[in-house]
């Protein structure tokens, strides 16, 4: 299956959106280690969480994986 990659561009342009959104009205939170060297805080997660759910509700017929 060939994906249009302008078809996916709104959609990413959507993603970069609700991240943006929880980065701009959030505190970072508490800062929590993630891996041996990395740190994420809350809103790290949150954003994370978002902008899986929403790529995995838009492009579940692409089968993008991540």
């Amino acid at each position: 299956m060939t994906i249009d990659a302008r078809t996916l561009l709104p959609i990413a342009e959507r993603a970069v959106s609700i991240a943006s959104e929880i980065i701009r009205t959030n505190a970072p939170g508490v800062i929590t280690a993630k891996g041996d060297r990395d740190m994420a805080t809350e809103v790290d997660y949150a954003v994370e969480r978002a902008v899986r759910e929403f790529l995995s509700r838009e492009t579940a017929r692409d089968r993008i994986p991540g």
